[in-house]
């Protein structure tokens, strides 16, 4: 299938396949993820991270492309694969006690190769400018990391909530509930500009302790281009969460 990084100017391929564990493989009542990343020419790419949302977990791939997470209870995953000089991708990832989820990402590499360096300086300073030239233009709503600070909330819902117009189902979706029927009209999440599928916001997003910026956009007109999805997602709104770390 293809992972859509929704209004990014590169997309990259993901195929996920669930196969059964074999008792050499994981210890009975454990899941296990592996994954491999490759470029678009196949050649495996070491030094990804492999990030499962949600939580501090991640992981670095060998010279051999190959990552492996172990040990984790049976559930649903949301996984995001970074490289430098290569566009993001998640997907998310549903695997059984005692099984196996085998996860392939393609990246394809961006525009012009970025340094170590350099990217650091965007994580840290370019992504929260464009947050904060949105701010100041007001066409959406707003929640910076002071903010953040001085709520002292323990999860990302409650913070969702102070939020206009969101609206968490007891399924632990975020929906826009000016919008009829709310319950099938979920929210586009992006963290730290990728594309993330629906979460559920309990178990799925980063602590409020790991948040840097909150933006919502509830109306289709007012979404920033470059998080526009002309697939259709995104119709309902979108939340971008930054992260202060810049994964």
């Amino acid at each position: 299938m293809r992972a859509s990084g929704f209004g990014a100017p590169v997309v990259a391929s993901v195929l996920l396949i669930v196969a059964s564990a074999r008792a050499s493989q994981a210890q009975a009542g454990t899941a296990v993820i592996d994954g491999a990343v490759t470029d678009s020419s196949m050649a495996p790419l070491g030094d990804a991270t492999a990030w499962l949302l949600g939580s501090k977990l991640e992981v670095v791939t060998g010279g051999n492309g190959r990552f492996r997470i172990e040990r984790l209870p049976a559930g649903r995953y949301l996984l995001l694969v970074r490289h430098v000089g290569f566009a993001p991708v998640s997907t998310a990832v549903q695997v059984a006690e005692g099984d196996t989820a085998r996860v392939w990402f393609s990246l394809n590499r961006l525009g012009a190769a970025l340094d170590t360096v350099r990217v650091v300086a965007h994580n840290e300073l370019g992504r929260l400018s464009e947050l904060e030239a949105r701010r100041k233009a007001g066409d959406g709503q707003f929640m910076t990391q002071t903010e953040i600070e001085k709520l002292n909330l323990q999860a990302v819902p409650d913070l969702l909530r102070h939020f206009m117009s969101v609206e968490i189902t007891t399924g632990g979706i975020a929906v826009n509930r000016r919008l009829m029927p709310a319950q099938s009209c979920p929210f586009q999440f992006y963290i730290d500009g990728v594309a993330i599928p629906t979460p559920r916001v309990y178990t799925d997003l980063p602590s409020p302790k790991e948040i840097a910026g909150i933006e919502v956009f509830t109306g289709s007109g007012i979404i920033p281009s470059q998080y526009k999805n002309t697939h259709g997602a995104g119709f309902c709104g979108v939340v971008l969460l930054w992260t202060r770390s810049g994964h």
